[in-house]
């Protein structure tokens, strides 16, 4: 789905199952846009994904600076996803885009709620020119990759799989404002960028967030059992 997604999808435990993730590119903004739905501003629950993947290189850039969004479900949430799972998933990413990837969705701005990713996902963002610059960080997480405002809302969900990146997290790599409680990682976490890159690169690991910022967050009642 290209355009905003402002309905109601009840998957009812169905699967959506054995596909690649495609995306639009948006010469104006400079965003691509990855996932089942461009930008959710209803509500989609009880959905199953399984044996889903993405996989980029650098060679599909179409500038070095674009900003990519990445999630399974949805390049960008403005609205409610609840109850969903992913079974056997997985992004494999080589790129010196700007990378928003999450398990769920990319770019978090609304509610995720009771969502589970299974311990065969593994989830992987390499950035070969990686530096410590904040356009070369690689946000991955394994629900979401960053929330953007104070109205970010993630609440009672679960990772189990595996999450590499350079800003990366169990439950989101880039929290910049929004509350993320009752959320449990029992993933591994670990960082990655290539040996190519250049000598001030750097890596933040988090087993619930790996980077946190902003006046107006709120982290509680959180779990990981992780390694990383």
């Amino acid at each position: 789905f290209t355009d905003d997604f402002p309905y109601i999808l009840n998957g009812n435990g169905h699967k959506i199952k054995n596909g690649k993730i495609l995306g639009n590119w948006d010469s104006t903004t400079q965003i691509g846009y990855f996932g089942i739905f461009k930008n959710n501003t209803g509500t989609i629950k009880n959905l199953v994904l399984s044996n889903i993947s993405y996989t980029a290189e650098q060679s599909d850039a179409e500038e070095t600076n674009a900003v990519y969004n990445i999630g399974l479900i949805c390049s960008e949430n403005n609205g409610k996803i609840e109850n969903c799972y992913l079974d056997n998933c997985s992004y494999d990413i080589h790129s010196n885009k700007i990378i928003n990837a999450g398990g769920i969705c990319g770019i978090n701005n609304k509610t995720i709620t009771g969502c589970c990713v299974k311990s065969n996902c593994t989830f992987n963002v390499d950035r070969p020119d990686y530096s410590s610059s904040y356009y070369t960080r690689g946000n991955m997480g394994g629900i979401c990759g960053k929330s953007t405002n104070s109205s970010c809302d993630i609440y009672c969900c679960i990772n189990y799989g595996l999450i590499k990146g350079s800003y990366c997290g169990g439950i989101i790599g880039h929290l910049n404002n929004g509350t993320v409680s009752s959320c449990i990682n029992y993933g591994t976490v670990s960082p990655n960028f290539s040996s190519g890159g250049t000598s001030n690169a750097a890596a933040i690991v988090g087993g619930i967030c790996g980077y946190v910022e902003g006046a107006e967050f709120l982290c509680s009642g959180l779990f990981s059992e992780g390694e990383g």
